[in-house]
């Protein structure tokens, strides 16, 4: 006897299909689904429905690329200002240590101290994250007059400093955009799920004399179960801050042997083995970004363990696709 309940359900309910292939198989859907020649009374309140949810996809998918290619943008311009950055805060440094700029001795092993309490590094060694507060006291510090920090280098400082935090805050902004549109789509699942099937029901009846016809709406390539199964592909998001199991590798079969990872975003995640999700990030962790795919053998993924396990440092969302290859 054939379970009711399921075909009665939300048949396309499915939480092993990722949202990018539910929304790419609900675009393809939704042309396929305009273009009846006939709008009957029978699909219009479902044809009106399924346009509206796909202008939103297509808003938010539209919304994330235009944020991502704004973080590329904003981190070729933060590494680029990261550099005349430093390149200034050494050239200060030789400054203040030169008594040809500041006279008195006393003043500058005081200057120095302030503002490098542990030398140059304590900037060049600041991560993306780090450095644009790093570089704020530094301003604060420079510009107060109490400090006596001769003007001309004080004014250089501002000049060459500011345009890092600057562009810093840009692409954080940019990639709040992403992981907030991210989010509004991820939030339309059920919405997109139960249309989906509503739909299927309205197709089934438009076309009783040829219901075979309806299974050519749904695209096997995201609908299909081969499809939603995904045999070896593991697509998720990590919060931030976090670290997350991605697969049990002992539980994998033995013909996968190589492993491909992508990311997102280009704040990056961190990749690696382990048998205890809770014990520290190696520091060999395999670190990927949205500009750096990696594809390699499963033998050289760093760590010890079974799991293989995503670290987020960011304070964002993070976005990652591991596929097991064989071969």
């Amino acid at each position: 006897m054939q379970n009711l309940l399921r075909l009665l359900s939300v048949v396309f309910a499915d939480t092993e299909r990722s949202i990018e292939d539910t929304s790419a198989g609900f675009l393809e859907h939704n042309t396929l689904f305009q273009a009846l020649p006939d709008r009957a009374a029978l699909l219009k309140a479902n044809q009106t429905r399924t346009a509206a949810y796909a202008a939103q996809l297509t808003g938010f998918n539209t919304a994330i690329g235009s944020s991502q290619a704004g973080q590329q943008v904003g981190r070729t311009l933060s590494v680029a200002e990261q550099g005349k950055a430093l390149a200034r805060l050494k050239s200060n440094l030789a400054a203040l240590n030169n008594d040809f700029v500041v006279a008195d001795a006393a003043l500058r092993a005081t200057l120095v101290q302030l503002l490098y309490p542990r030398g140059l590094e304590e900037y060049s060694k600041a991560s993306f994250k780090t450095l644009p507060d790093k570089l704020r006291v530094y301003l604060d510090l420079v510009q107060d007059p109490t400090n006596q920090v001769p003007a001309a280098l004080a004014d250089k400082s501002v000049e060459e400093l500011a345009p890092f935090a600057t562009a810093r805050e840009k692409q954080a902004a940019q990639q709040q955009a992403t992981g907030q549109a991210r989010q509004k789509r991820r939030d339309m699942l059920p919405l997109l799920e139960e249309q989906l099937t509503r739909n299927l029901h309205a197709l089934c009846v438009y076309f009783e004399d040829n219901r075979s016809q309806v299974a050519s709406f749904y695209n096997n390539r995201y609908f299909g179960e081969q499809a939603a199964a995904h045999p070896g592909r593991y697509a998720g998001q990590v919060g931030r801050a976090h670290t997350s199991q991605v697969v049990n590798l002992a539980e994998a079969p033995a013909r996968y042997t190589r492993l491909s990872l992508a990311v997102d975003e280009d704040f990056g995640l961190s990749f690696y083995r382990t048998d205890d999700v809770k014990a520290p990030t190696p520091a060999d962790a395999l670190r990927v970004t949205n500009a750096t795919p990696r594809t390699l053998p499963l033998a050289e993924v760093p760590g010890k363990g079974a799991l293989l396990v995503v670290r987020n440092d960011s304070p964002y969302l993070g976005h990652y696709t591991a596929e097991l290859l064989a071969g």
